[in-house]
């Protein structure tokens, strides 16, 4: 683009002024020879005529003046590539001559150290009663909070965390809903399913600072158990995503896994997990009351002095790549990871990854105890349900997140078809 104007438009500060904003909020996107922009300000790709009004309404320009102030404005050019980058606000970056998108945003939350955390520890003292657990996580995530950007001269520290409560409605997604609000969406990324992580494209959720996946089965010597031992201490890795060329990618982020179970997958030797029973103890009513009251103080107060205490933090006893503590949690999480049927159920459930309901017939080759089947199944993620299928009424196990309707596989809560319920079981024939 020529980098003049028309002489038509005179160059006022308030046209100098637009020129600059433009620039900084805009990039060019070439599509078949059509220039479009890529407003990074929301991460949309917009056309000229939308630029054109942002411009008109913002700075109180003529139509003929912002088209033509547009024309004549050079704008960087979208390489098409995004990056993350929580070591600075910029939006936009220069990487080897290239300008890519910087998918960081800051979280709306200050720090405030100057406000009392209490409420936050006596939370965790209530949930969790073990010392030893509660320092670690504050450290966990603590170190994140001051140290958002890590590459290979800072490394990543090797840890995970997997929190568990088999009660319900004990406050493991009120943790995590605190993680999202302190660090900012943008540094977040979140999974409810197994495939979603093993797929060509789950690098992806760890390209931010935390993945949190919820109720993610994993079985012992498993594809998934495989990929998370891995990535969990990757800093980088290599991968072939679908229609594309190999290429390296970046893995920034620490998991935190929450279930209603004890994980059945830690192995007595693990050097990556640290397990934590998370239970206030708390019922009914009094639970009720209890997180009003919390509840509305994270809402005034709680979120800025939860991120003064993270920021201030001395994590001069913290040490990112020894193997985190062994609680009592996880202690347990190791003797019940012995059950070999469990850990059955999960091999079937990775080897066909792309099946979302199973038929009795390749159930009973499992050859599991009649007396404890249904908790087997329920532990591994898989429900029983009979249904309705071409006139009759066979019994399928179903995984958790999916059902079955008008004939297809769908996804429990947006109902959306993934697959004909005919053609995934047509995936189990060579089990048969």
């Amino acid at each position: 683009m020529d980098n003049t104007y028309n002489k038509t438009l005179t160059k006022t500060p308030s046209i100098q002024e637009a020129e600059a904003y433009i620039r900084r909020r805009f990039l060019l996107v070439e599509r078949n020879r059509q220039s479009s922009y890529l407003d990074v300000s929301d991460n949309q790709i917009v056309e000229f005529s939308v630029v054109v009004a942002v411009i008109t309404n913002r700075f109180q320009l003529k139509l003929k003046e912002a088209q033509t102030l547009l024309k004549n404005t050079f704008l960087n050019p979208y390489s098409g590539k995004s990056v993350f980058r929580p070591n600075t606000e910029n939006k936009v970056l220069n990487i080897n001559d290239k300008w890519v998108l910087n998918t960081y945003r800051k979280p709306r939350i200050d720090p405030d150290p100057n406000l009392s955390p209490q409420p936050f520890l006596d939370h965790l003292n209530l949930a969790i009663k073990d010392d030893t657990a509660i320092e670690f996580l504050l450290d966990f995530v603590a170190y994140r909070y001051q140290h958002r950007h890590v590459n290979a001269k800072t490394g990543k520290p090797a840890h995970a965390l997997y929190i568990y409560s088999t009660a319900q409605g004990q406050g493991k997604s009120l943790f995590t809903d605190v993680i999202t609000e302190i660090f900012g969406s943008s540094s977040v990324k979140s999974t409810t399913t197994a495939d979603a992580l093993i797929k060509q494209n789950g690098y992806e959720f760890w390209e931010r600072i935390w993945l949190l996946a919820d109720e993610v089965r994993v079985g012992d010597r498993t594809r998934l158990y495989d990929n998370l031992k891995a990535r969990i201490s990757k800093l980088t890795d290599t991968v072939d995503p679908k229609n594309r060329a190999s290429m390296e990618v970046e893995l920034p982020a620490q998991l935190i896994m929450t279930s209603n179970h004890p994980p059945t997958f830690i192995e007595p030797d693990d050097r990556r997990f640290c397990i934590i029973e998370w239970d206030t103890g708390l019922r009914d009513d009094a639970k009720t009351d209890y997180f009003d009251e919390y509840v509305a103080w994270l809402n005034t107060y709680g979120y800025p002095a939860i991120a003064g205490l993270l920021q201030t933090r001395d994590l001069s006893n913290y040490k990112p790549m020894a193997p985190p503590p062994r609680t009592d949690a996880k202690r347990y999480a190791i003797l019940e990871s012995e059950e070999p049927e469990v850990d059955r159920v999960l091999r079937l459930l990775d080897r066909y990854s792309d099946v979302y309901a199973f038929d009795s017939h390749t159930i009973d080759e499992l050859k599991l105890p009649n007396k404890t089947q249904r908790q087997i199944l329920r532990k591994a993620g898989l429900y029983k349900e009979r249904i309705n299928h071409k006139g009759k009424k066979p019994t399928l196990y179903i995984r958790d997140g999916y059902g079955v309707s008008a004939g297809n596989i769908v996804e429990s809560d947006t109902k959306e078809v993934v697959v004909p319920l005919e053609k995934n079981l047509q995936r189990l024939e060579p089990t048969l």
